[in-house]
């Protein structure tokens, strides 16, 4: 079977987070991107800050990391106003991926 075809057949997923920071979140997801089947999955992680696990997502081949530009958000500094700016590049990251998931 061709390369292509095996891409089509594959299930994309987009993962969201603020920040690849030690968390529990950030966690599980490491493990589900290391543990998950690359023949059934095709993985994509969009995050706005990078942090402690950072350099253990970017050692994964299988998925993709997306970082958006804003990455120096903080709610309780007063930047309320960038969120809706960033949902949508995180939307149009997603469109781009045509991820199925999410």
């Amino acid at each position: 079977m061709a390369m292509d075809a095996i891409n089509m057949n594959k299930i994309k997923i987009a993962y969201i987070l603020g920040s690849l920071n030690r968390g529990g979140a950030q966690k599980i997801l490491l493990d589900i991107c290391n543990n998950i089947s690359k023949d059934k999955f095709d993985i994509s992680v969009i995050y706005w800050r990078d942090g402690d696990f950072s350099e253990e997502f970017k050692k994964i081949k299988s998925i993709k990391l997306m970082k958006l530009k804003n990455s120096h958000l903080r709610i309780e500094g007063g930047m309320l106003n960038e969120i809706p700016s960033l949902i949508r590049r995180a939307n149009e990251l997603i469109k781009i991926q045509k991820a199925e998931r999410f």
